[in-house]
């Protein structure tokens, strides 16, 4: 087996970046790219290649797939929905599994959808909004992530960018086998948004797309005793191994194998 794993600008050993200053277009590019350099190396036979994407490399992997006759996709902690959709269910999760009353959370999802909206539909930055409307410029500080100008440590324009992508249309679109594998207690993502992945593929190939649901576990392969344990980090133990499993198990349903055990 050849592995090449690929770091965004400025992360780890790759050159470039800042990755703060990365938008989700280059990004993309810079995977695409990757892509074609992996199919041409004399170690590597083009047609077994597997991409594997975690969290948003999950939504990378759809798109860089697209056109390519690669041998299957794994995603996780990854889904098909909009990135509104999945900033906004962030949001509401961070509140109602860190205890926070309902009446008070559903007071301030108003304002975040509301903001959300203007900031990633509208492609509005949060001076704008606040300059527009005070008070619901004072939402940005309370997002979890933002700092400054960057959310989650990267620009404005990534997630502007991300919110112009159709995920769902990539997947409709998918010729390989996919695997979707996501974590009981990940609070990242939807399950119902990972699902839809196997959903769409499933839906022009049946059979062609299965979704793994790997318990008590959440977005960083940590096992927890609880949701809420997940959502504060609380007696988390790292335990990729179900993960694993059945992503190897997957792996050796692909024609063309065998493929390692």
């Amino acid at each position: 087996m050849v592995m090449m794993r690929t770091e965004k600008r400025g992360v780890g050993d790759s050159e470039g970046g800042p990755c703060s200053a990365l938008d989700y277009q280059t990004e993309l590019a810079d995977h695409r790219q990757a892509l074609e350099a992996l199919k041409s190396s004399e170690s590597v036979d083009p047609s077994r290649i597997v991409i594997f994407g975690a969290s948003m490399g999950g939504n990378y992997a759809p798109l860089v797939a697209l056109n390519q006759p690669v041998a299957g996709i794994v995603v996780w902690g990854a889904g098909a929905r909009t990135w509104f959709e999945r900033m906004l269910l962030f949001e509401r999760n961070s509140r109602d599994l860190s205890g926070k009353p309902e009446p008070a959370s559903n007071q301030e999802m108003k304002a975040v959808s509301s903001f959300l909206y203007a900031y990633l539909v509208e492609k509005k930055s949060p001076r704008q909004i606040a300059a527009a409307d005070p008070k619901l410029g004072a939402v940005w500080s309370k997002l979890v992530g933002t700092e400054g100008e960057l959310h989650y440590g990267r620009s404005l324009a990534f997630h502007q960018q991300a919110q112009e992508q159709d995920w769902a249309g990539a997947w409709a679109q998918a010729r390989s086998p996919v695997l979707v594998v996501y974590g009981e207690y990940d609070w990242y993502e939807s399950p119902a948004s990972a699902e839809m992945i196997a959903r769409i593929v499933n839906r022009g190939h049946p059979g062609r797309a299965r979704f793994a649901l790997i318990p008590k576990t959440d977005h960083h392969f940590e096992s927890f005793a609880s949701p809420e344990d997940a959502a504060t980090g609380a007696g988390g133990r790292e335990n990729s191994e179900p993960a694993v499993r059945a992503i190897l198990s997957w792996l050796r349903t692909l024609p063309g194998g065998p493929y390692p055990p």
